[in-house]
């Protein structure tokens, strides 16, 4: 069912996200890790958790950090990307990789 419309907004290519005063935050609290994912399962994971603020992916390594803590900023790292979430209508929902889509629950 096509129930999500929340759509990700890239802080920055080529970044990883960070907490408030450029934390890294902590494992469990702010963010949670999931390893060896696709970009797709990671975007739908936090689509479809109401939790969820954004998430970072890494391209080399397929980890995914589903943020549950707002995102305040942001950290220059190859082969990543960070994604904050917004409540947008019919907007792209992978605006810098797949211009057009929308967002799909997680199957």
């Amino acid at each position: 069912p096509d129930s999500c419309r929340s759509c990700y907004e890239t802080i920055k290519e080529g970044s990883v996200c960070r907490a408030g005063n450029n934390l890294v935050g902590s494992e469990g609290s702010e963010w949670e890790e999931y390893l060896n994912r696709s970009f797709e399962w990671c975007s739908n994971s936090c689509c479809t958790n109401d939790r969820c603020t954004g998430f970072e992916y890494h391209t080399d390594s397929g980890r995914c950090e589903r943020w549950n803590a707002p995102i305040k900023g942001w950290e220059t790292w190859s082969n990543a990307g960070c994604y904050i979430k917004s409540k947008v209508e019919e907007r792209d929902c992978y605006a810098t990789e797949k211009p057009g889509n929308v967002c799909r629950g997680a199957e």
